[in-house]
């Protein structure tokens, strides 16, 4: 028997003595194991992790991936090549979302896992819900950063459509 504050799960063993327990949520549990004519016998304090194997792949290949592109690009830089070899200059625009991606991999790892702990071992998320904030003070703090993005983002594109529309070397750019 598997026993934590958010679930009971049971499980019997095989012919050879092997038991699974599928399905146990994140948590901290106390194993216990009893037969007829044995001692019953238990473990405690036997913590559960969410699998999050896939993102930590993800994780460590876009930053494969980013190093090797780096890489690439310092070279074709150092031999005076990078801005006349298309592939290179494609490879680096293809290459402007892996930080994001590593970013948001490395926040899932984080987060799931931590669960089912905000403090670990000291406060579970279940207990970490304040009964203070309302939902309005949550919509209105979410759309007060996604106001402010949405400007910066404005802001980032008028500033880079001048930069573009003064051109190389500071000359005004012409039609043809």
């Amino acid at each position: 028997t598997a026993t934590s504050p958010s679930q009971t799960a049971v499980a019997v063993t095989d012919g050879s003595g092997r038991f699974t327990f599928l399905s146990l949520g994140p948590d901290t549990y106390t194993f216990s194991a009893s037969k007829a004519t044995f001692n019953p016998t238990s473990l405690t304090g036997i913590s559960v992790y969410a699998e999050t194997i896939f993102v930590r792949l993800l994780l460590l290949t876009v930053i494969v991936a980013v190093l090797t592109v780096a890489g690439v690009a310092a070279l074709l830089l150092w031999r005076r090549r990078l801005f006349v070899t298309p592939l290179g200059l494609w490879a680096l625009l293809l290459a402007m979302p892996f930080p994001y991606i590593a970013n948001e991999a490395g926040w899932i790892v984080a987060e799931v896992g931590r669960q089912p702990w905000i403090v670990y071992g000291l406060m579970k998320t279940q207990s970490a819900a304040s009964p203070n904030v309302v939902s309005g003070e949550t919509i209105f703090t979410l759309i007060g950063f996604v106001g402010m993005y949405f400007l910066l983002g404005v802001l980032f594109l008028l500033l880079t459509l001048r930069e573009i529309a003064i051109g190389p070397a500071g000359e005004p750019a012409t039609a043809r």
